[in-house]
């Protein structure tokens, strides 16, 4: 959570109430490689902020997949 706290403390910085607050709201997950976050056809209604690894965004047509986007742990 510092991680986070850290890098949203570039763009508004938040008191430690209003932080307690926003950080009630989030939740901690770990995943394995290869694990789908959001599949086609899902609804994303959460928002993902990376600690460690690479994600990958992509689509598939015709068979073969088309990646649009990588992330990466935002650099504080």
């Amino acid at each position: 959570m510092d991680q986070i706290r850290a890098y949203f403390d570039n763009f508004l910085r938040l008191t430690d109430e209003e932080w307690a607050d926003f950080a009630a709201c989030l939740k901690k997950e770990s995943h394995e490689k290869k694990t789908f976050l959001l599949r086609q056809g899902e609804v994303c209604d959460y928002i993902a902020f990376i600690g460690t690894g690479i994600y990958r965004f992509f689509y598939v047509r015709e068979g073969e997949e088309k990646i649009t986007a990588f992330f990466s742990r935002a650099t504080l």
